[in-house]
């Protein structure tokens, strides 16, 4: 006899769940109306709202100007006839409304001139923020702009995974960029300040930590066919994808004879 399998527990609504309200909508220019429609559908879809109610009850957050808008979008629509708004022909209207025209084409300007200046985090935060003004551009189209802003060391690591969307990207430049990230403001005891600091090359400290192996270290790496540079495996340090491997100072790594595999 077949032991009685469990039933699959019912996704469709989540007990206990007390989500946070979103804000209300004023519908002042200074609002994210992208940022609040997001927010809106999430609430929905938690507590959750019947599609049929979700109108009137997004309805409910309008202030201001938006309460205004709402009150003569209302007295427009028959609804008791047959040509009620769904969700969607709603969000339009509203969209219509408050949305100026030159908001897409000032994000669209801003995208374009978006680079990675400082680190993967913040670049992340500001290419989100952009996306908020252009919910309808389609994902290859994001995923290009987005590898395209990378900084230059970051952007062939993340190219060549080929990320199937931003999300993925965003994960890996994250994880390159933890990778290669080196601070260079910092100046521990009473070690005098290098000029290789401020014009961006490898620090004291970073050049110790990559010339200077143990013996067991070495015979561990040139065993296991690993990396003098990163002390990563898989690769030598002259295919090493770490910054600053041509320094001169690195380039008698590369000529180690226990990394050449022979004894």
């Amino acid at each position: 006899m077949q032991p009685v399998q469990p039933a699959a527990p019912h996704l469709g609504h989540v007990v206990n769940i007390k989500p946070d309200r979103p804000p209300p909508f004023h519908g002042k220019r200074s609002e994210s109306l992208e940022a609040w429609i997001f927010q809106m559908q999430q609430y929905c879809n938690l507590l959750p709202v019947p599609m049929e109610n979700r109108i009137p009850f997004a309805a409910t957050f309008f202030k201001d100007n938006a309460a205004l808008w709402w009150r003569s979008y209302y007295m427009s629509i028959d609804w008791n006839g047959a040509d009620i708004p769904d969700w969607d022909g709603f969000l339009e209207a509203l969209r219509l409304q408050f949305v100026p025209v030159n908001t897409q084409i000032g994000a669209y300007d801003r995208l374009h001139h978006l680079t990675q200046r400082t680190s993967v985090n913040q670049y992340n935060h500001d290419f989100r923020t952009i996306m908020l003004d252009l919910p309808n551009l389609d994902e290859a189209t994001r995923l290009n702009f987005y590898i395209q802003g990378l900084k230059d060391n970051i952007r062939p690591l993340v190219a060549v995974q080929q990320p199937a969307n931003v999300a993925t990207a965003e994960a890996i430049a994250e994880r390159v960029d933890a990778m290669t990230f080196q601070p260079r403001n910092r100046n521990p005891g009473n070690r005098p300040f290098q000029s290789s600091q401020s014009a961006g090359g490898p620090t004291p400290m970073e050049l110790d930590s990559i010339t200077k192996l143990s013996p067991s270290e070495r015979d561990c790496l040139r065993k296991e066919g690993g990396c003098f540079h990163c002390r990563k495996l898989g690769h030598l340090a002259h295919d090493c994808p770490m910054p600053n491997r041509q320094h001169p100072r690195l380039a008698m790594i590369d000529q180690e004879p226990e990394e050449s595999g022979k004894e």
